[in-house]
């Protein structure tokens, strides 16, 4: 399972539990149960969430049983489920990311780049990763070695004459020279710019448009034809 898809079931989780809170003093095991939502949340996110822990939550014993205050357990839980909210967009976010991870069939994209997504930000991260992505697998399509990067990798690898190109993605010239032009583009115009600069413009939209796009050159490389 992928982390978006344990953050959303992460985040379903709490939002059936808090309504089943009861008021006053109740049994402990609540406790239990946000503990095991709470690491479920620290497990998508790959992160500690010391101020939300069920630690805090302090419990004591009548007779044979643990109880807890029902108060302290609801704050805990409204406090993580904001943190998601607000911090992470979860409830804003699912439309895109299940229209994201739909359309997007590279594997490697979707590691690189969904916690990035999923995240609040700064979105020039996943611009960064994708482009990434794309530079490694022309680079190990093209059996060319590291010293070459970005654009000066496309010109050796990616050629507007079918003959003496690398990657042959069409024998019609046009075609082909389309095809090095564009993606000579994507290194120029977003690849350099992630890569040498932090920018603060890209939205979240942009990134998921941008991975999509990319998804579909990297299919186009992996079905190319390769002469060396």
């Amino acid at each position: 399972m992928d982390k978006i898809q344990e953050l959303r079931q992460a985040y379903g989780w709490l939002k059936g539990f808090i309504p089943s809170i009861p008021p006053n003093s109740i049994n402990a095991l609540f406790v239990s149960d946000y503990g095991r939502i709470h690491l479920a949340v620290e497990r998508a996110l790959d992160k500690t969430l010391g101020d939300f822990s069920p630690q805090t939550i302090r419990t004591w014993q009548n007779g044979n049983t643990n109880y807890c205050d029902s108060d302290q357990v609801k704050s805990k839980a409204m406090q993580l489920l904001g943190f998601l909210e607000y911090g992470y967009g979860v409830e804003e976010r699912k439309l895109e990311v299940e229209s994201l991870f739909k359309a997007i069939h590279d594997s490697e994209l979707q590691e690189r780049c969904g916690d990035l997504i999923i995240g609040s930000g700064p979105f020039d991260r996943v611009i960064n990763q994708a482009t990434l992505v794309l530079e490694a697998r022309i680079r190990s399509r093209a059996g060319l070695d590291r010293t070459l990067v970005g654009p000066n990798l496309v010109n050796a690898a990616i050629k507007a004459e079918p003959a003496d190109s690398l990657i042959v993605f069409s024998d019609i010239r046009s075609e082909q020279e389309g095809y090095a032009n564009i993606i000579r583009g994507l290194m120029q115009a977003l690849r350099n710019e992630t890569h040498h600069t932090l920018v603060d413009d890209f939205s979240r939209e942009d990134a998921l448009s941008i991975c999509g796009f990319i998804d579909r050159i990297l299919r186009l490389i992996d079905r190319s034809v390769i002469r060396r």
